[in-house]
């Protein structure tokens, strides 16, 4: 006879189980970098800044066991849907009854399925907001890169099965330097008397002035992005603590703002793939702990010289900018800093089906993964 556990505040042994169960999982995962207590009690702890409240599930087995697990969130004021994320279970029918409990127990939350005359679709997999989490891979026909999700791709039939659709598809998708090249230089060649004349100066992140570079990027993605579909607004704070320790991931060429009188018009997030540095790290901490600083000291000079795979996050444009072809034009300039380093292709991340930076793109690109979000309404 299963048993579900419920917190609706932070529990420390509660997240201790709850760590413990996914590192059961993936430990022996080649690409799972560990999941810490640390950072799900920075995100859902008492001091947390995301601006949510919670319910997380265990579900166990008549021996205490954890079977399945899941978390539950919805913004405490204008709340667009509710997220259920950090979802992880043994074996299907384990997520089959974990996902049928959750929604039994909603039924007795209301703050959680309407919020004024708003009905909140559940949508999964979303770890509490889309800056931290988001999408399931579904598809994939490389390593994973940093940052990418790594849910096992039956996660998808469990929802469906759960009676959850296919909310939004997304694509990463590999450019190559002699499609890049020809394809950017022709849009250079039309834009660049625009850009001339526009008075736009292109500038590279200035990691000596963190904090100030951190929050231009809050205020242009959080303006940039308002309008997708599984956004929510997310306070500076909550920002500021997810991302702060960013910069030492980050080689400020291949990160630049487009700025005029001050105010940025368009901008460029592309890094070098971490996760190579990061696993290493971690096995050797893991087999030493007792070396555990030493070897972070050693894994943050690896991530400032290794070459890695180029991963472009995001590129484009604030709606605001008067300038159409300024995204297309950034392409031009992020292109020609990866091939002077080096870089033979990039890819080009979390692209969403219908996203408009396809239409700066050559055609043929290779499909590296894909993704897709779940959605299931719930009773008023």
């Amino acid at each position: 006879m299963k048993s579900l556990e419920v917190t609706a505040s932070w529990n420390k042994k509660f997240f201790e189980d709850f760590v413990a169960f996914r590192q059961s999982l993936y430990r022996d995962h080649a690409w799972a970098l560990d999941e810490h207590l640390s950072d799900l009690e920075k995100l859902w702890g008492p001091n947390s800044p995301l601006g949510r409240e919670f319910r997380a599930y265990l579900l166990r087995d008549s021996q205490g066991q954890v079977q399945a697990r899941a978390l539950v969130s919805v913004a405490r004021a204008a709340a667009e849907f509710t997220a259920l994320g950090y979802y992880e279970r043994l074996e299907a029918e384990s997520g089959a009854d974990l996902l049928a409990r959750i929604e039994t127990d909603l039924r007795t939350q209301p703050f959680f399925r309407v919020q004024g005359d708003k009905r909140l679709a559940l949508r999964a997999p979303m770890q509490g907001h889309f800056f931290n989490s988001y999408r399931l891979m579904v598809e994939s026909h490389e390593d994973p890169f940093f940052g990418e999700p790594v849910f096992p791709a039956s996660h998808a039939e469990d929802f469906r099965r759960a009676g959850f659709q296919m909310a939004g598809q997304w694509r990463t998708v590999e450019i190559r330097k002699d499609q890049a090249v020809p394809a950017f230089d022709r849009i250079w060649k039309a834009t660049e008397p625009r850009w001339n004349r526009s008075g736009i100066k292109i500038r590279p992140l200035n990691l000596k002035r963190w904090p100030e570079e951190l929050r231009r990027l809050y205020d242009v993605l959080s303006e940039t992005f308002n309008q997708m579909p599984n956004y929510e607004p997310l306070a500076w704070p909550a920002f500021e603590a997810l991302f702060r320790d960013l910069s030492f991931l980050l080689d400020p060429r291949l990160v630049l703002f487009a700025e005029k009188d001050g105010q940025t018009e368009g901008f460029v997030v592309a890094v070098k793939d971490a996760l190579p540095v990061l696993l290493r790290l971690q096995t050797r901490s893991r087999r030493w702990p007792w070396l555990a600083r030493l070897f972070q000291l050693k894994a943050l000079g690896e991530l400032k010289s290794h070459h890695g795979r180029l991963l472009v996050l995001y590129i484009g444009k604030k709606p605001s900018s008067s300038l159409p072809w300024l995204g297309a034009a950034l392409g031009k300039k992020i292109t020609d800093e990866g091939l002077r380093q080096g870089y033979e292709s990039a890819y080009i991340c979390y692209l969403a089906d219908k996203s408009p930076i396809f239409t700066s793109l050559p055609g043929g690109l290779r499909d590296v993964t894909r993704y897709a979000l779940f959605e299931k309404e719930q009773p008023a």
